[in-house]
């Protein structure tokens, strides 16, 4: 569940300049944060590793903060084995769209994405608090909650997948670093291992590297064992 998980320092003034709602982002802004600027241009979804890289160090300086972009490779390899048609998987969600990759991949595959970021000046749709379960209630009841596609900022992890997984109707695909599941300390270790158990998991490895030089993986939370036997295309070789 959302805050099981030990808060590292300083963690309290990170999550409120990443996704918290614009009363607190202008709070942090009165308090000498960073100021708060515009996301680069939205992605295309046809971007270069170059271009990644490029992308995520202008984010960095245009909002303060440390943004890895998500490559359209690893959008794709996610849709080799999860199928996330709208007729299958029901309306798609990316709570944290930052730059807007996942979108408009999954776009160019058909597949039509509402997008959300709590900055205020973001190209997302919506400006929401991405860690509030109003927020996923609100969504579920507008327009239902199928399918959850995200790359949350990676220092909250801990708090996002966990949401997701409480409030999605068919399936999450939380993209997170490789170090995440390998590194992970022992109550996420073992809430992954219930969801592994109760056939709920699907971990989807082997990456291309990324800006940053690390590979990362998906973990797709399925609502049950019955809707990952029909939503994965193919076992992962995870």
């Amino acid at each position: 569940m959302p805050g099981a998980w030990d808060r590292k320092p300083g963690f309290t003034a990170l999550l409120r300049a990443v996704v918290d709602n614009r009363q607190a982002i202008i709070k942090l802004q009165q308090e000498g944060a960073d100021q708060l600027r515009c996301y680069p241009a939205p992605a295309s979804g046809e971007e270069t590793l170059a271009q990644v890289v490029e992308r995520s160090r202008d984010s960095a300086q245009r909002i303060g903060l440390t943004t890895v972009v998500t490559r359209p490779e690893e959008v794709h390899i996610l849709l080799e084995h999860v199928r996330l048609q709208p007729e299958q998987a029901g309306v798609a969600w990316d709570p944290w769209s930052g730059t807007g990759t996942i979108a408009a991949v999954m776009a160019r595959a058909g597949i039509p994405v509402l997008t959300n970021d709590a900055n205020p000046l973001s190209p997302a749709m919506m400006h929401m608090d991405a860690l509030s379960s109003d927020t996923y209630q609100q969504w579920r009841q507008s327009c239902g909650l199928g399918a959850i596609v995200c790359s949350p900022h990676f220092a909250l992890l801990d708090l996002a997948l966990p949401l997701a997984a409480q409030f999605v109707e068919q399936v999450a695909c939380i993209h997170v670093p490789g170090t995440y599941y390998t590194e992970a300390n022992e109550i996420r270790s073992g809430y992954l291992a219930k969801l592994q158990a109760a056939g709920r998991l699907a971990r989807i490895s082997f990456l291309p590297r990324g800006p940053r030089g690390y590979r990362c993986m998906w973990i797709c939370i399925f609502r049950s064992a019955a809707v990952r036997r029909r939503l994965l295309i193919k076992e992962p070789d995870a």
